[in-house]
């Protein structure tokens, strides 16, 4: 289901939203990636913050409190709860994004390790301030 998000300026198309009276949880599913929640704390934060994401905007599209995500992958289905400090964490990443995406930061630098990097061309051609 598409879920937009005005207030944060963000938009996308969720796997799944799960309702249950005034309560909805964004689902996201990674079918070939091994999930747990020590991994969506790590190396696979970056998953949480989307269905997180997806969860502020389904908060907004349909008017209901967000209660939690679930992600589903290949090794097991992980449910968190959607903290102050985690919906927080991710506004700030929205807000960043919008910066970035309006030209106010500039973004990283050119280093050593671009030259395997799969946006090198795209972060190479975008104006250095």
């Amino acid at each position: 289901m598409r879920v937009v998000s005005r207030r944060l300026g963000l938009w996308g198309i969720a796997d799944a939203l799960l309702v249950k009276g005034r309560l909805v949880k964004a689902v996201e599913a990674k079918a070939l990636t091994f999930v747990s929640r020590r991994a969506l704390r790590g190396r696979l934060r970056h998953v949480l913050a989307q269905v997180v994401a997806y969860g502020l905007c389904a908060e907004e599209t349909l008017r209901l409190t967000l209660q939690g995500v679930v992600v589903v992958g290949s090794s097991a289905v992980v449910e968190e709860r959607v903290t102050p400090a985690l919906r927080a964490y991710v506004e700030a990443l929205a807000v960043g994004l919008r910066r970035a995406a309006g030209g106010e930061d500039p973004g990283p630098k050119r280093g050593p390790r671009c030259w395997y990097c799969a946006y090198r061309e795209l972060c190479w051609a975008a104006p250095k301030l």
